[in-house]
């Protein structure tokens, strides 16, 4: 996640960038288009892919199948909800300052990330889930395991 989400922000900053400059050139919509792409590809790489990834790992076989679909619909709820509210964001404070506001969200994302998401890698279901049943921060008590 901390690889790709710096460039889903980019490819927001950038499309931000490119709606100041001239009105409809084709270097306008050039640079729009491919940083969309941009985004889609780091984005989905990166915290879309997490759902299906980090979610199984961490949760408790207890709770994982309840927890995972939870997890997956507050993931398919947020897109929806900015999809819905993108075109009133647009009206209220124009294409740029919708698209830096998209790119603040995936500043403060990699910041939760860094912060809170423990790294799993090398680390077996079984101490994962040790982990979590000994209370507390769960990214200090995977970290001590």
């Amino acid at each position: 996640m901390l690889w790709f989400l710096p460039g889903s922000g980019l490819a927001m900053t950038v499309m931000a960038l490119a709606f100041l400059g001239p009105e409809g050139s084709a270097a306008q919509r050039w640079t729009v288009i491919v940083a969309l792409f941009a985004y889609i590809l780091f984005n989905g790489i990166g915290i879309q892919a997490v759902v299906w990834l980090i979610g199984p790992e961490i949760l408790p076989l207890s709770v994982r199948g309840p927890a995972t679909s939870l997890a997956t619909v507050t993931l398919w709820g947020v897109d929806l909800l900015i999809a819905v509210t993108a075109l009133t964001a647009i009206q209220a404070i124009g294409r740029s300052g919708t698209f830096f506001v998209y790119a603040l969200m995936n500043v403060a994302c990699i910041v939760f990330v860094a912060a809170k998401v423990p790294e799993t890698r090398g680390r077996s279901l079984e101490s994962i889930e040790r982990a979590l049943h000994r209370g507390g921060s769960f990214r200090k008590a995977l970290e001590r395991s």
